[in-house]
């Protein structure tokens, strides 16, 4: 058997749930694919930082969000003066959302909300 290919994973701070996501995923896929070494212990100081490295070659997977895909791609914000260091451009492979969002209405209040406009202010 050869050696298992190295991949370096850039993940957003220790501690975040998209390193402990990462983290998750990668001992899974290392699991289950022995072919590949990914190493998602490559903690950085956010998503930003990720996708840069992934453009200049630092690392070989990234994590990355829709908002660092709109600034380097209208180089602006973050990304300001930073395309003429990519040396390859990043695209959004996977996507996961665990994040659940709830509402809870007091039941005093259970006849107020008739619409939206009901919560605002």
């Amino acid at each position: 058997m050869s050696q298992p290919k190295d991949i370096k994973w850039g993940t957003p701070p220790v501690g975040t749930a998209g390193h402990k996501a990462l983290v998750a995923l990668s001992t899974l896929l290392n699991k289950e694919m022995p072919q590949y070494r990914i190493s998602a212990l490559l903690p950085t100081v956010g998503a930003i930082a990720t996708v840069k490295g992934f453009a200049t070659k630092e690392l070989d997977a990234f994590y990355g969000s829709d908002v660092a895909y709109h600034e380097l791609a209208t180089d602006s914000g973050r990304f300001k003066g930073f395309k003429e260091r990519v040396q390859r451009m990043p695209v959004q492979s996977f996507w996961s959302n665990t994040i659940e969002v709830g509402l809870a209405i007091h039941v005093r209040n259970k006849i107020l909300p008739r619409s939206w406009v009901s919560f605002q202010g």
